[in-house]
């Protein structure tokens, strides 16, 4: 989730993010896009996640090796 705007809503302005890396603690086998918000793009390498560009909000299914 994008917590860019303020803990209130609406909110004026949301602010895109781009360059998400999350590292997780076992190795990945895939990585499926449930829901998102935008057209970015979801790669993974070995425990790696990256996400190019997150506009509000991203739902992932990861399954491990």
């Amino acid at each position: 989730m994008n917590t860019s705007s303020s803990s209130q809503r609406p909110f004026r302005d949301l602010i895109p993010v781009g360059g998400i890396t999350i590292e997780v603690p076992f190795m990945i086998e895939s990585v499926e896009i449930l829901y998102r918000t935008d057209n970015g793009k979801v790669k993974f390498n070995n425990n790696v996640i990256t996400i190019n560009i997150l506009d509000e909000f991203y739902s992932l299914r990861i399954i491990s090796k």
